[in-house]
């Protein structure tokens, strides 16, 4: 398939599992169908007190709705496998001898911190993994730690992801960012990732945000809540404002020295990340080879089927981005015919997503057809369009729409604003 250019950018600028860390392998029982991933709101809501993982339809195939829609959530078995156990890299005792009370029926997390059992939910892991618990869809990951006061955050975060990273054909990562500060003493910082696995066997895999809580004493609650990418689910809100609280509260472990919050920062992976720009950018679907990572581009492909995402600047409307997008496709085939562009309203951060579909012949003679999804910041005049390519075969439709629907999910969860 044809190397997609770019269009010009007009002118314009600006933005948008340690005590034990065990890594999770989930086999999700679930069918084929859409992949789905974190809409802007609950994007936002998923690092506040209900700490949801809440999913929506935005399948980007050859219909002429590649929109986000609210799905009916259903139940799904979950089995979670047995986790394996890397020792901490640093352990600091406790400095108190005070022995906190756990109420009945918490799970006790260690140095007076505790997880209330909500109802309908059971303990999964076996005795020797990180604590995890289900409701039979949505499962939490969480343990405590005393780390050294002061800790980059990105450390802890690095070493959780580095249990799980590897057992899935591909993850996708969001920015890890600096998402609160609670006032209390010793004051605490938190960081949330957001993640995507691909798992071939189910089409899609799981969706799961990583959330630490770091104290100026070194003290850190790990807590993950992960299930299938197609459901919503979530862990109930005083279930998790009672551990909070008990985080908080727990007896100092160290000297507290002041927090710095830390700037946005990824994860390193053993998969393969696609630059856009800055930390925008996708993971590369199993069997797609990358072909350009940074620049305002990236752009792989497997031979069949060809997925590009590009930025472009000081574009003053959605019209513009359409006519960007559509006036690259005719650089490269003939006979263009595209269908009715379909926007959304705008997300929590005003940006605008919106997508059409199309077919054509490429210049060699072959017939070919695609799709464009493109994220525009009406704040900054900028977008992002990602680009799906491929020669028609006997119906038209999309070779590999589970490959090509995880990176377009993996560039969605890449940024807020479009700086």
């Amino acid at each position: 398939m044809p190397y997609i250019a770019s269009p010009q950018p007009g002118a314009g600028g600006g933005k948008k599992k340690i005590g034990i860390i065990a890594g999770i392998v989930a086999v999700l029982a679930i069918g084929a169908g859409a992949a789905f991933v974190l809409t802007r709101d609950d994007d936002k809501d998923a690092v506040t007190d209900e700490t949801e993982v809440s999913v929506v339809d935005t399948e980007p195939t050859e219909d002429t709705e590649p929109v986000e829609t609210a799905v009916e959530t259903t139940a799904a078995e979950t089995t979670v496998a047995p986790t394996t156990t890397v020792a901490p890299e640093t352990t600091i005792a406790a400095t108190t001898t005070t022995v906190a009370t756990i109420p009945a029926g918490a799970l006790d997390l260690g140095y007076g911190v505790y997880i209330p059992m909500p109802d309908g939910w059971t303990m999964t892991n076996d005795p020797e993994s990180v604590l995890t618990i289900s409701d039979g869809t949505t499962s939490v990951a969480v343990q405590v730690l005393a780390r050294t006061p002061g800790e980059n955050p990105a450390v802890l975060v690095q070493e959780y992801i580095d249990t799980f990273d590897n057992d899935f054909e591909s993850v996708g990562y969001s920015p890890s960012v600096n998402s609160e500060r609670l006032e209390s003493e010793p004051a605490v910082d938190v960081y949330s990732t957001f993640y995507l696995t691909y798992d071939a066997a189910a089409d899609f895999g799981l969706a799961g945000q990583v959330n630490l809580y770091v104290r100026g004493d070194g003290l850190s609650l790990l807590y993950d809540v992960f299930g299938p990418s197609d459901q919503a689910g979530s862990f109930p809100t005083d279930a998790a404002d009672m551990m909070r609280a008990s985080f908080q509260q727990a007896q100092p472990v160290d000297t507290a020295v002041p927090l710095v919050p830390v700037a946005p920062f990824r994860v390193t992976s053993v998969h393969p990340f696609v630059q856009i720009d800055g930390l925008v950018g996708f993971s590369a679907a199993p069997g797609f080879e990358v072909i350009s990572s940074g620049n305002n581009r990236g752009f792989v492909s497997n031979g069949t089927e060809d997925f590009q995402a590009d930025k472009v600047i000081g574009q003053p409307d959605t019209n513009a981005v359409v006519a960007a997008a559509q006036a690259v496709i005719a650089q490269n085939y003939t006979g263009v015919a595209n269908s009715a562009v379909v926007l959304d309203d705008p997300d929590s951060f005003g940006v605008i997503h919106g997508g059409f579909t199309w077919t054509g012949t490429y210049v060699a003679g072959n017939p070919s057809a695609g799709g464009v999804d493109f994220y525009y910041d009406p704040a900054s005049t900028n977008a992002y369009i990602v680009y799906r390519t491929w020669f028609t075969g006997v119906d038209g439709a999309e070779p590999f729409p589970a490959h090509a629907k995880f990176m377009l999910d993996t560039v969605f969860s890449s940024f807020t604003t479009i700086p």
